[in-house]
């Protein structure tokens, strides 16, 4: 959130004006349009995963150590498990997770639902689980 806010204020720097208060106070209200923007998000979200039945994903220590292990991963590894997936998969993925793009940004792009869009990136993610799970039984 705090690089959002700095990185709308350097966006924005042109549109400053010194007279009208302080740079605080304007980067305070920066910081206020984004939260509202990131809460606004949140609760379409929310809407969108009840509409569609889809639980919320909550992290448990074990999936946060999966995580790490992952960052750890050689990046051919990574690669070669990533290319294992389905091309649909594959592209859905890196769009929301490599890219950090919004589900409704690559729906439109691949001119899907969102819903779609979550589907392929549900079930790649879900895919990519089971095989290092498997990778992680037939190592020592």
């Amino acid at each position: 959130m705090t690089a959002e806010v700095f990185a709308a204020a350097l966006a924005a720097s042109d549109r400053f004006e010194p007279g009208r208060g302080a740079a605080g106070n304007w980067l305070f209200g920066i910081a206020l349009n984004k939260l509202a923007d990131a809460q606004r998000r949140g609760h379409a979200e929310r809407r969108a995963r009840e509409r569609l039945g889809i639980a919320t994903i909550a992290l448990s220590d074990d999936d946060v150590q999966r995580i790490d292990e992952l960052g750890s991963l050689p990046v051919a590894e990574l690669a070669r498990l990533l290319d294992a997936l389905p091309f649909q998969q594959r592209e859905a993925i890196l769009a929301r997770i490599v890219h950090e793009r919004d589900y409704e940004q690559i729906a439109g792009e691949l001119d899907l639902s969102e819903a779609a869009v979550r589907q392929r990136v549900s079930r790649g993610l879900a895919t990519l689980r089971a095989r290092l799970r498997a990778r992680e039984r037939t190592q020592p």
